[in-house]
């Protein structure tokens, strides 16, 4: 565990877990900040920290297959029960506390 002196902020970093205070780590998975000053005074490489996704092996995995585009909006069939369905957002109730 490692806390940073972010401004007026302590930010606490758990290299373990893969996460910050700041919350960033966790959002987009990829080290913070906060995590890489944890790092460097670790004396680890951060690209250990970086989720699988980030790598390049993960990324040519993903278009090993062929990739179809689609065709023109206008050209595309759509059956009327698809069409008629109206989308909503979801219902979001505030919980107050």
């Amino acid at each position: 565990m490692y806390t940073i002196l972010d401004g007026d902020k302590n930010r606490v970093v758990d290299l373990q877990a893969r996460t910050c205070s700041c919350k960033r780590f966790q959002l987009e998975q990829l080290p913070c900040a906060h995590a890489m000053i944890a790092i460097r005074h670790s004396k680890r490489d951060v690209y250990d920290f970086y989720f699988e996704y980030y790598n390049s092996s993960t990324w040519k995995a993903t278009y090993v297959e062929v990739v179809y585009p689609l065709p023109h909006q206008g050209d595309w069939v759509i059956p009327n029960e698809v069409r008629d369905v109206k989308v909503l957002p979801p219902d979001i109730r505030s919980v107050s506390g």
